[in-house]
């Protein structure tokens, strides 16, 4: 009995060591996998304005179903990308998924849409835009800015896993280590 309670006391303490880490590691892994989202969902909106030679407007969204200018910059909601046929900027009431046999359409079309991202991660830009326009040659179209998105999480986790994502003007995107709280990148 005595050498089973000397090995679920040893158990306990590397446990109580393991377990922090090992939620860190989660949060971290989680945070990655939504950087790395961001950033593709990002390059597939500049890849489908040049192959559609057309406007693609990214929109915060709540319910995944109209742009929401309510979001600002708080995009954790999740968002939609869509192929903006007359160039406005709205998402047309019932837009239908777009065509993929058809890089052209006459009217507007959605082409994917992003639910809210992982519990306690926040994504939000810098600038406050509700929406992006990705041009038909690939570049920003309604900011000369880099629009720069910070993706934190009000976890306790090491804050030098948090990103800094950035869409440049001319619609190439790229991301750094950052830190939320002091707002300095690594």
């Amino acid at each position: 009995m005595l050498e089973l309670a000397v090995v679920l006391t040893i158990l306990a303490i590397l446990l109580t060591l393991a377990v922090p880490s090992f939620n860190e590691l989660i949060q971290s892994n989680r945070l990655s996998a939504d950087a790395s989202n961001v950033l593709s969902q990002l390059a597939y909106a500049r890849s489908e304005a040049t192959k559609r030679r057309s406007h693609i407007v990214i929109c915060g969204s709540r319910d995944q179903f109209n742009c929401d200018p309510s979001t600002g910059a708080n995009w954790s909601a999740g968002w939609i990308i869509f192929a903006d046929s007359n160039g406005d900027g709205i998402l047309a009431a019932n837009a239908p998924p777009c065509p993929t046999d058809t890089p052209t359409t006459t009217s507007d079309c959605v082409l994917r849409v992003q639910g809210a991202l992982s519990a306690n991660d926040q994504l939000s830009n810098a600038a406050k835009l509700t929406s992006i326009v990705m041009r038909a040659n690939g570049s920003l179209g309604n900011t000369t800015e880099p629009v720069q998105f910070t993706l934190c999480t009000d976890k306790t986790l090491a804050r030098d896993k948090e990103h800094e994502i950035i869409l440049g003007t001319a619609g190439h995107v790229s991301h750094n280590p950052f830190t939320c709280t002091t707002g300095k990148r690594h």
